[in-house]
């Protein structure tokens, strides 16, 4: 009995510590590099940390303008609607077989209608201001 008294109150005084000693170190955190520091009474200075990036990271770079020239345009465009038109008789084949009904497989190829119609107003490239990457589109999604 007495062995588990001692545990529990060693959980609890390391609980307390942490506790107490993770906010102080957390307020005190520098803004820039070179900033100086005071935590639990001691001054540091920052110093640069040199960032590290996984297997399966990339580093995009942002608000980066491109132009496809004509003749990759025509070829992706090509894929992209030779890709739809494969999309659109799946539908089909989905209200063929009774998967879904034929008002929903109508307003499926009506939206995909309308993606196609959008991704040909945008040349076919990335709708990139969805991920808050690319200011340089004046189209209504980015509004």
């Amino acid at each position: 009995m007495f062995c588990q008294f001692q545990k529990l109150i060693s959980i609890l005084l390391s609980g307390i510590v942490a506790f107490i000693g993770g906010p102080i170190a957390l307020a005190a955190t520098p803004t820039e590099v070179g900033d100086s520091v005071e935590i639990n009474g001691q001054i540091w200075k920052t110093a640069p940390q040199e960032a590290k990036i996984g297997n399966n990271e990339i580093i995009e770079k942002g608000n980066q303008e491109f132009q496809l020239t004509k003749e990759q345009l025509e070829e992706i465009e090509k894929l992209a609607s030779e890709s739809h038109k494969i999309r659109k008789q799946m539908i089909d084949k989905y209200v063929e077989y009774g998967v879904i009904s034929k008002e929903r497989g109508d307003k499926i190829k009506e939206s995909m209608d309308k993606h196609f119609e959008r991704m040909k107003e945008h040349n076919f490239t990335p709708f990139l201001h969805k991920i808050k990457k690319a200011k340089n589109c004046n189209c209504k999604d980015n509004k």
